[in-house]
């Protein structure tokens, strides 16, 4: 998903490279006049006063910092802890939230309900959505779709569910966001009898490719029945946790169905097979095409089935004759009986294991905490040995990503190392340069609490970044001292000197870098809530750490 940041920021920064070691000096040899007569104009006088004010502030600080090692280093010591610590404080999801204004409430009647009753209760709700002020329009739909596009992208459909939906204009352009409008309307929309409803006020195609329902519990074993049990039990427990809504289960009963009970034994002493009369079936009921009619040009499938009111009178099936393997008409009632039951709507599977599902909306809380509480109230209920409890969804995909993700963060901060080992041709500079790593996550973490946002995917690809960019500091920093102990100069002095030498170009990157982020960080466009997350941690890590690296690493490096 990320590849192209990393393509693109990865070219961007070597045609920089080009242009800075060979472009600039050359231009700047044109453009560039020094002369040694003109007269400093108020914007120099004032930029000479204040770098010069700043620089002599920073040496005194340096110069404590210095003088007093061990206070600083059990500080900012004390204050990376303290930070760990203050982590049980970020919530904790897979991807944040986007508010797409588009809200898709799913009514679920009982099973049996005629369409005409669901087509009803559907219309008064589109009536109840289209008196919002945010509303631009809406859609309702209700039934079957022949086409399947609603299984296909993991929807229900049937004669009691309908989907109603509202389109909101773009987030900037309203007062409430999707979510406060959905709470309004659950105590709003006037109460229907037996009807659940669910609330969906992220995009479908958002759920697919980020896990599917924000909270996913799935219950594993191979009675349905007993599995049906432990699921309600379950959604019961896990209702009462704030922030929790639309709990559903997967597995629903009630559906009428018309099982017809094949004898196995008889039907093998006729040379009949089970598939052989589920095939015969399925012609009857749903027809099959024998020939085609063609009329100038165009093509007609003559399609032969049963007639409808003979299908509304499963009765008349066992009149049917079904072929055997010697090519006799075996009337369907010599090998079957019909009986009328009622079955699951559906059975879904997962490691071939028979799995029911409950699912759960989030509002305004993060998905860490929601399993934490989960989880706390499920071993309190008493699960059989044979049913196994999964957190899958977008539960799952967090940790599958955050496990990659800190092999990507260990494996960065290695290269990044290794990089500068070979430059300096040292191991102990780049150790100390290293430091500033950790140390961006301080930022990170509080700027994460001070925001309110989330530890997510995107949020982690930004502290990613900021290997490669806190280093450069301590990189400016360290290299410049070097070459002063090389030059002659005693340890001390290197330091001071190359800090105070320094701290100009720390700053001009670290401001310019921020300041080029900070658009992006502001943004309330839509579809920002995305991309927030990851300009927030840069710039809260690149903050703090330029603080640290400023003190700690000349601390360090003496």
């Amino acid at each position: 998903m990320f590849k192209q940041m990393a393509v693109i920021v990865t070219l961007t920064l070597l045609t920089s490279l080009f242009t800075a070691i060979i472009l600039i000096p050359m231009i700047s040899s044109k453009l560039i006049v020094i002369d040694k007569n003109k007269k400093e104009n108020f914007l120099e006088r004032i930029n000479k006063i204040g770098i010069s004010k700043l620089q002599n502030f920073y040496v005194k600080i340096l110069k404590f910092a210095l003088n007093h090692k061990l206070l600083i280093i059990l500080s900012v010591t004390f204050l990376f802890i303290f930070s760990l610590y203050s982590l049980k404080f970020i919530g904790v999801e897979f991807f944040p939230s986007q508010d797409a204004g588009l809200l898709q409430i799913m009514m679920e009647l009982p099973v049996g309900t005629s369409m005409e009753t669901t087509s009803k209760f559907s219309k008064e709700i589109e009536e109840v959505l289209a008196k919002l002020p945010e509303t631009i329009l809406t859609f309702s739909q209700w039934g079957y779709d022949e086409k399947g596009i609603n299984l296909m992208f993991g929807s229900e459909e049937g004669r009691n569910i309908a989907y109603i939906m509202a389109r909101f204009p773009p987030i900037e352009k309203r007062k409430r966001t999707t979510v406060e409008i959905a709470e309004y309307l659950r105590k709003t929309i006037p109460e229907i009898p037996g009807a659940k409803l669910k609330f969906i006020t992220e995009d479908p195609m958002a759920d697919l490719l980020f896990g599917g329902a924000p909270l996913s519990i799935e219950i594993r074993g191979k009675n349905l029945e007993q599995g049906y049990s432990i699921a309600k039990k379950i959604a019961n427990a896990i209702q009462s946790i704030e922030g929790i809504r639309d709990v559903t289960i997967s597995y629903k009963m009630g559906k009428p169905e018309i099982h017809i009970k094949v004898n196995r034994e008889k039907a093998a002493r006729l040379a009949l097979s089970p598939l052989q009369i589920a095939m015969t079936l399925n012609k009857f009921i749903n027809g099959y095409t024998v020939s085609k009619y063609r009329e100038k040009g165009d093509e007609y499938n003559i399609v032969v089935k049963l007639n409808k009111r003979d299908v509304n009178y499963p009765e008349k099936l066992l009149s049917i004759y079904v072929s055997n393997l010697l090519g006799q008409k075996i009337p369907l009632a010599e090998v079957a009986t019909i009986k009328y039951e009622s079955g699951p709507i559906k059975i879904e599977r997962r490691d071939q294991q028979r799995v029911i599902k409950i699912t759960a909306n989030i509002v305004n809380r993060d998905l860490g905490s929601i399993v934490k509480e989960a989880k706390e109230k499920i071993k309190k209920l008493n699960i059989p040995d044979e049913f196994e409890i999964y957190f899958s969804g977008a539960k799952e995909e967090q940790e599958k990503s955050f496990k990659l993700l800190y092999i990507a963060l260990f494996l960065g901060t290695a290269l990044v190392y290794m990089v500068m080992a070979s430059v300096f041709e040292s191991l102990t500079a780049p150790f100390i340069i290293i430091f500033s790593v950790p140390f961006a996550a301080i930022g990170v973490i509080w700027t994460l609490i001070i925001t309110g946002l989330n530890m997510s995917v995107i949020a982690f690809i930004g502290l990613i970044m900021l290997i490669g960019i806190v280093v450069n500091n301590g990189i400016v920093l360290v290299d410049y001292a070097n070459l002063l102990l090389k030059r002659g100069f005693e340890i001390r002095n290197a330091i001071i000197t190359a800090g105070k030498t320094r701290l100009r170009p720390i700053l001009m990157t670290t401001i310019t870098t921020l300041f080029g982020l900070l658009p992006l960080a502001l943004s309330k466009a839509e579809g920002s809530e995305t991309w927030n997350a990851i300009s927030t941690t840069v710039i809260g890590g690149l903050f703090v750490s330029t603080l640290i690296t400023l003190i700690f690493i000349p601390v360090l490096y003496e």
